[in-house]
């Protein structure tokens, strides 16, 4: 006749429900892809609560609905709809065939009525619960999917931007040389040394412009690739960018230096690079003869490099799109030359020393780009 004393009907009820709640505490932390072992779960969940409705003695009243109702939001959180549904079907057929068998040869009294309304309940959960969870699976693939697409779309930017770095700043150079030692090669007898100490000037700078494009790609890629450590040593920041200066083609640009006398630690020639991106993006934008101020200041325990130029500035929509690879500001596509990752580099250069990289609007027009290296980093 089933279980004859409550307390222990109590004690096996409250321990199923505690089992399930468990199993279905750890299934919801599970990964979305193990529907599978989701699916076993809910089974096996369902089958041991119609073990217990199929035991004559055990009070539906007060533990049957709990039980089920565990049972059947389990399947729908887990697995959805159909799965709550169908749940909700097998319960309710285990649940009225009990009463009816309790009621046709056990002359055990029943009631109709609370039955169907206790199974039309059920089968609400299961709707409702159902409902939503496809509702919010419909809205998390959504967004997945838009979030998804956006990504392909800047990824396909890039490698647009990236095919027209390579395409034209990378073959101007080359061509540039092939063009040159050609002329070299088939009239080297017959052309004056001047003309020929031209030539070879010529190669020799577009091997260079043609140098620092490529290690710039190649630093890019290693960044992202995490494989790029700076090497820290404490360095006088004011000579380093005195001499950085003194190395750069200013291209009729005039810089002025106002350096403080700081030390910080630093890797000397990640900070060549961040110098000289900054001064040779400051000259892109500049005409000849314009004036670039060029400060090294200390600030909150680090160093500011500040690079300023008197050129039309930057619109406050392209301050942080600027850092990004392959961006560049108005009127880039008819004076710019380049990789298009230089300011990106700048910015990531600095994030290894534990800085940032910034850009403002200089005092009486124009930009100011900005880095702060940590005297003491922590590099990220």
């Amino acid at each position: 006749m089933g279980f004859e004393e409550p307390p222990l009907t109590m004690m096996a009820s409250a321990a199923v429900v505690a089992a399930m709640a468990v199993t279905s505490i750890i299934q919801l932390r599970r990964h979305p892809s193990r529907a599978f072992s989701d699916a076993s779960f809910v089974v096996v969940d369902g089958v041991l609560t119609m073990a217990f409705v199929l035991i004559y003695a055990f009070d539906p009243t007060k533990y049957l609905f709990s039980v089920s109702f565990g049972v059947v939001a389990e399947a729908a959180l887990l697995l959805g709809l159909r799965a709550a549904v169908l749940t909700w079907g097998g319960l309710s057929v285990a649940y009225s065939g009990k009463e009816a068998f309790g009621a046709l040869l056990l002359g055990v009294p029943t009631e109709p009525v609370g039955v169907a309304l206790r199974v039309i309940i059920l089968l609400g959960i299961a709707l409702v619960m159902g409902s939503l969870v496809e509702a919010a699976r419909s809205a998390r693939a959504y967004a997945t999917e838009r979030d998804a697409a956006e990504r392909l779309r800047q990824i396909d930017d890039m490698k647009n931007a990236f095919l027209t770095a390579v395409s034209h700043d990378l073959k101007n150079p080359l061509s540039a040389i092939l063009g040159f030692s050609t002329t070299l090669e088939a009239r080297v007898h017959k052309l004056p040394p001047e003309r020929t100490a031209e030539f070879l000037g010529h190669i020799s700078r577009n091997e260079r412009r043609l140098d620092a494009m490529l290690n710039d790609l190649l630093d890019m890629d290693r960044i992202n690739r995490g494989i790029l450590e700076p090497e820290l040593k404490a360095t006088d920041m004011a000579a380093l960018v005195r001499s950085i200066v003194s190395q750069v083609d200013l291209k009729g640009r005039v810089v002025t230096v106002d350096a403080e006398a700081v030390s910080a630690q630093v890797d000397p020639p990640k900070v060549e690079r961040i110098v000289e991106n900054l001064i040779t993006n400051a000259i892109k934008y500049t005409p000849a003869g314009s004036e670039i101020a060029l400060r090294v200041a200390s600030s909150n325990g680090g160093v500011i490099l500040a690079v300023e130029d008197n050129g039309d500035g930057v619109p406050d929509t392209l301050k942080e799109m600027l850092f990004e690879p392959f961006q560049r500001g108005p009127g880039a596509e008819k004076q710019a030359t380049g990789s298009g990752i230089g300011l990106s580099l700048v910015s990531r250069f600095a994030e290894l020393h534990g800085g940032r990289a910034w850009v403002e609007d200089a005092p009486g027009g124009g930009a100011s780009f900005r880095v702060y290296l940590p005297s003491d980093p922590v590099p990220r």
